[in-house]
């Protein structure tokens, strides 16, 4: 239903967008970061210093939350879908 199809929606799209919320994370925790053109370099220094599984780093925590989180926002938003449609 859709509570367990949210939930895998969720984590499927956290999987794709890990590998550049981690540079982006980084940047947000560097005081020093300009707001635009660090992005780039900050990839390539993820990538170069810790490979590719660098890019997915704390993809775990982010993957468990994501479930819970997406199903219950699908299963809101389809209980409420169905709810104004008898109106």
């Amino acid at each position: 239903g859709a509570f367990s199809e949210g939930g895998l929606a969720g984590m499927l799209g956290w999987g794709f967008v890990m590998p550049v919320d981690v540079p982006k994370s980084i940047i947000q925790g560097d005081w020093r970061a300009r707001p635009v053109g660090d992005f780039g370099g900050a990839f390539s220094e993820v990538f170069r210093t810790r490979g590719l599984s660098g890019l997915f780093s704390g993809s775990f925590p982010a993957l468990v939350r994501s479930f819970p989180a997406n199903a219950a926002l699908f299963l809101g938003y389809e209980l409420t879908r169905r709810g104004l449609k008898d109106i």
